[in-house]
């Protein structure tokens, strides 16, 4: 799957990006620019990218787990004589 396409119209090529890949340029451009201000490197290492995305992994696993779990301990003629 392709999400950059390449356009050769003569003297000049054109690449056209789809929304992932504009909002990812949109974001890296926008951390080249803040970086610059700044006077700051910014960059993202791979240990703490990866802790991240971990983190995210357990915090969405538990949100889902756990109203499921209790939805699935409730009696569902009980809970609907409720409503």
């Amino acid at each position: 799957m392709s999400y950059a396409n390449l356009h050769n119209d003569g003297p000049v090529s054109v690449v056209t990006l789809n929304r992932p890949e504009r909002l990812n340029a949109i974001g890296a451009g926008l951390l080249s620019v803040a970086s610059r201000v700044l006077d700051v490197e910014l960059t993202l290492q791979w240990p703490i990218a990866l802790g991240s995305l971990a983190a995210a992994g357990v915090s969405g696993a538990v949100a889902g787990w756990y109203p499921a779990r209790r939805a699935a301990s409730i009696d569902v003629v009980t809970a609907l004589r409720a409503e």
